[in-house]
């Protein structure tokens, strides 16, 4: 309900902006409220958690739907947003033909420690990805990025035409960074602004960490198939198979200990 609020605030001068609502089946009064006090939201309400990229791949083809749909802004809703970014994505899109994606820099916490979640780099031989996390943005340059994050993006309508929708074999998570590669194949750049700064509550899904775990580790395994060549699949499924696991153990023994010598 706060990210309505905020986004009800944006405005984006020569633009109409129309918001289009996805309920992936929620189960805490969210739809309700929603139809009372953003009724002039589109709203869809799915019986199931379809999992995120079918659930974005519906408000697409909502948004679509309109043929006077310049641009498309995919957001989650643990953004927290001032009035002016929209304003300044639809100007950095502007500003070369060649963007397909544009998106912030995300101020989020880690530790209790401010970061700001920059540009990923991606590793196709060895089938890895890392988004860049700093304290202090020194440049305001766009960054041309090998993928940047899907919580906030502005998408072109005809890099959607032409791209398609999201591979909704990722149930959750590495989602965005497919999409990137797949934007940059059809000849399209995803940059990041670093003077355009947002919110983010970083996995705010899941209150238990452990929790999202099998989903990166299945949506890694269907990554690496997808864009890791031959042979370098195989020592990248080994990396796969080897790191969450350990992962894992690394979250779960303070949880024991914890248990233990409480």
């Amino acid at each position: 309900m706060r990210c309505l609020s905020e986004l009800a605030r944006v405005k984006a001068q020569g633009y109409q902006i129309r918001t289009v609502l996805i309920d992936n089946a929620s189960s805490d009064g969210t739809v309700k409220a929603i139809k009372k006090n953003f009724p002039g939201i589109r709203l869809t309400v799915n019986k199931e958690n379809l999992g995120f990229a079918a659930a974005v791949n519906q408000g697409l083809r909502s948004a679509l739907k309109d043929k006077n749909m310049a641009f498309v802004l995919q957001l989650n809703n643990d953004t927290f947003l001032n009035k002016n970014f929209l304003s300044q994505l639809l100007r950095t899109a502007e500003t070369d033909k060649a963007i397909g994606i544009v998106a912030p820099a995300l101020k989020h916490y880690q530790k209790n420690q401010l970061f700001y979640g920059m540009e990923g780099y991606i590793d196709l031989k060895k089938g890895k990805m890392a988004h860049r996390n700093i304290k202090i943005i020194r440049s305001k340059k766009i960054i041309e990025a090998d993928f940047v994050s899907g919580c906030c993006w502005l998408i072109k309508r005809e890099v959607l035409e032409k791209v398609g929708p999201l591979d909704e074999r990722f149930y959750l998570y590495l989602d965005d960074v497919d999409y990137c590669l797949s934007v940059q194949k059809a000849g399209y750049k995803t940059v990041l602004d670093p003077g355009i700064v947002i919110g983010h509550k970083v996995s705010a899904y899941f209150k238990n960490p452990l929790a999202k775990l099998p989903h990166s580790f299945r949506s890694h395994l269907i990554f690496v198939w997808k864009w890791v060549p031959w042979p370098h699949k195989i020592l990248a499924w080994w990396r796969c198979f080897w790191f969450y696991p350990s992962l894992a153990l690394i979250w779960t023994l303070p949880i024991i200990k914890k248990r233990l010598f409480k």
